[in-house]
């Protein structure tokens, strides 16, 4: 099996939170002059420069202190509830001197303030004479507000601090105060001002870059996770749906086996999402994928192009699925299901998928109730990672296994030899639970839901895990940096 073939093995159900990335530029940003004989120096030099191509941090030939503010819109880019991940500034350098090094930090604003209409000429090192509306040393917005510390109102704590080398082409700035900020400007949007950068040494040479006027301009990568929780619903606590995302070369096939227990049918929702992941941000999406539904060898149902009926799209409304463009190539199948199915996306191409399903829910004591996936288990990035959904009152009890020594005896080659799980609520990045090597206490549970027998002794992982209602993520990785083929498994235990 190729590498990066993903194939779900066993009964039925589960979705991972939707990681994406954003690349924003600059809603609006600027560079503030202090007077002459640098930051502590009194007076305004009542200099602006919000429209020229390039910002500065650092102190310019005439010894006046250069700040820069730069802010970003978040508004329709990142959706209200997602969790941000990692936020990075990228920083097109452009400075026309020798070589040096300096250490610019970024402190979060803390009040609202206006680019202007200044355009400094000369490079804009020097600055110009500012106008009503300018952001200044003293001035958020000359001749309507003012700072209330001389140089801007930011928190004294920077966000993130990073070297910089005047002839580097880029400047990369990333931390964890910086995703917080972007956290907390998502929770409540009148907070966000956006960063001021700051040089640490305001007496040494400035640097320069590219501000939003500029061909190369700054950017902000934000990278998050958005649940796609639906709603909560009543009933006992169960599993509701399932995603997985992969990326497949061509010709290859995804494969998700699940089924449905307890008597009568479920109304299932399939999805194979290509297309529509563009407005997630995420580059290389599969142009056309195509879903097929089995029972056993039997095809029973397949979707090319979902068409954009009334009756899907209120079907993803009814599980809090994010909308399809109208007339995209995304594929979907909504269907009544009893026992075990398998669902088969494929495409015309190489690409990114998404595969998700859904319980719609409804009357009846039939429910979902596992789902497996194998993959190739990387390192960093590339760990094999499924995210699902526990919907309902109360706490459900989950077996979770992470096989890989075992799969030999199914002829699999190539295995992780020592595979981990990790379980993790969305929104914390904190392990909930977590397994090494199994227990043989476990065994009678793999018998209880039919799953099959563990090597005594492997060093296979298996966990047991009461989970209330909410979006989890599943991680299977490799102790010690360990790759190879690895199975996860989910069941929902009696």
């Amino acid at each position: 099996m190729s590498r990066r073939r993903l194939a779900i093995l066993a009964l039925v159900f589960v979705p991972p939170a939707l990681a994406a990335t954003v690349t924003l530029r600059p809603a609006k940003d600027a560079t503030i002059y202090s007077p002459v004989g640098g930051a502590s120096a009194p007076g305004d030099a009542n200099l602006a420069n919000g429209k020229s191509d390039y910002l500065f941090a650092g102190r310019n030939g005439e010894s006046r202190a250069l700040r820069s503010l730069i802010a970003f819109d978040l508004t329709g880019q990142i959706p209200p509830g997602a969790t941000i991940t990692s936020a990075t500034l990228r920083l097109p350098v452009n400075t026309p001197h020798t070589d040096y090094t300096t250490t610019l930090r970024a402190h979060r604003i803390n009040a609202d303030w206006s680019e202007g209409t200044v355009a400094a000429g000369s490079g804009g090192g020097s600055g110009a004479s500012a106008t009503p509306g300018s952001v200044t040393w003293l001035a958020r917005s000359l001749g309507t507000a003012t700072w209330t510390t001389r140089g801007g109102d930011f928190a004294a704590a920077p966000s993130a601090s990073q070297l910089v080398a005047s002839t580097a082409p880029l400047a990369t700035i990333t931390s964890p105060g910086l995703a917080g900020d972007v956290q907390a400007w998502l929770a409540n949007p009148a907070a966000n001002f956006g960063w001021m950068l700051i040089a640490a040494d305001e007496s040494a040479p400035a640097v320069r870059f590219g501000s939003r006027e500029a061909v190369a301009a700054p950017t902000l990568v934000v990278e998050f996770e958005s649940p796609g929780e639906p709603p909560p619903s009543g009933g006992a606590a169960r599993l509701a749906n399932l995603s997985v995302r992969t990326a497949l070369d061509s010709g290859q096939t995804l494969i998700v086996g699940f089924a449905v227990a307890g008597g009568g049918t479920r109304d299932l929702l399939v999805r194979g999402v290509g297309p529509a992941l563009a407005a997630f941000g995420l580059a290389g999406s599969m142009a056309d994928p195509r879903l097929e539904l089995y029972r056993d060898t039997t095809l029973v149902a397949q979707n090319d192009d979902w068409g954009g009926g009334a009756g899907l799209s209120n079907a993803f409304a009814g599980v809090g699925a994010f909308a399809f463009p109208a007339g995209s190539r995304d594929a979907a199948l909504l269907q009544p299901t009893d026992g075990a199915r398998s669902v088969q996306l494929k495409g015309t191409g190489a690409g990114v998928v998404l595969l998700e399903l859904y319980d719609t829910g409804g009357a009846g004591t039939a429910r979902l109730f596992n789902v497996s996936a194998r993959n190739r288990v990387g390192t960093g990035d590339n760990v094999l990672i499924c995210g699902f959904v526990v919907s309902g009152n109360g706490s459900r009890n989950l077996l979770v296994r992470a096989v890989g020594p075992t799969l030999a005896a199914f002829g699999v080659t190539g295995l992780l030899a020592d595979p981990r799980i990790d379980v993790f609520r969305a929104g914390t990045g904190a392990s909930i639970a977590g397994n090494d090597n199994w227990a043989g206490t476990l065994a009678p549970a793999f018998a209880t839901v039919g799953a099959f027998a563990l090597a005594e002794g492997s060093r296979d992982a298996a966990l047991i895990t009461g989970l209330t209602a909410g979006s989890y993520t599943v991680q299977v990785s490799g102790v010690a940096g360990g790759t190879g083929e690895a199975l996860v498994e989910i069941y929902e235990l009696p």
